[in-house]
């Protein structure tokens, strides 16, 4: 399962992770847009709303299940698809961020295919959205948060107007 944010996005992503039980047949990919030093702190904090092991990404790391990482700051991380490890890229900006979640949801589907959710929350920009798609061409869930529950919608909705036509939708993630 991908999560993806930015602005309003701590906030909600840790909502979303408190709500799960643990889950030791899935691993977690979270991306929020942020400086380094925030997104280290954002782990330390999530740590403690899951029973889930939460880490920083590192180049060269497995993906293990029942694990949450989290993209670091200024490098776009990418999941390779048959031995599912973890890359992080210098790649240029997409969407003018890196990390950016394009790359990421790119990478799982391929890795993952119908196996995977991508969810795309709270945040400016159309970040997301190109991902998303390819989720959802390789046969996997998109979920989009309401954008009228979001602090900032235009992620949200930029997804469910591109990719999606009808799905799921969280409610009141930000109350």
């Amino acid at each position: 399962m991908v999560i993806v944010a930015s602005s309003g996005g701590p906030k909600t992503i840790t909502k979303v992770i408190h709500s799960l039980s643990y889950q030791e047949k899935a691993s977690f990919f979270v991306l929020l847009h942020g400086p380094a030093w925030a997104l280290e702190s954002f782990v330390k904090s999530l740590q403690h709303s899951t029973e889930m092991k939460v880490r920083l990404a590192e180049d060269g790391m497995y993906a293990a299940p029942g694990e949450i990482y989290v993209a670091p700051g200024d490098r776009h991380l990418i999941i390779t698809p048959n031995r599912l490890k973890l890359r992080l890229v210098d790649d240029s900006p997409e969407n003018y961020v890196r990390p950016s979640a394009d790359p990421l949801l790119r990478s799982v589907s391929k890795a993952f295919g119908h196996y995977c959710i991508a969810t795309v929350m709270t945040g400016l920009g159309r970040d997301g959205a190109s991902g998303a798609s390819h989720v959802a061409k390789a046969g996997g869930i998109v979920i989009a948060q309401e954008p009228a529950t979001a602090v900032a919608p235009s992620m949200p909705r930029t997804v469910i107007e591109m990719v999606l036509t009808t799905l799921p939708l969280f409610a009141n993630l930000t109350n």
